[in-house]
């Protein structure tokens, strides 16, 4: 199964990426990053 994604925001973005969804008709997802996509060691 493959999800379309319109938009990816960080977590800091949280409110924009909610305005977004509110206003677009887009069946695609809005993704959240959470921390800076870094891999720990």
């Amino acid at each position: 199964m493959h999800l379309p994604v319109t938009a990816e925001f960080p977590l800091a973005e949280a409110a924009e990426a909610h305005r977004l969804m509110e206003t677009q008709s887009s069946t695609g997802k809005l993704l959240l990053r959470v921390g800076d996509g870094a891999e720990s060691e």
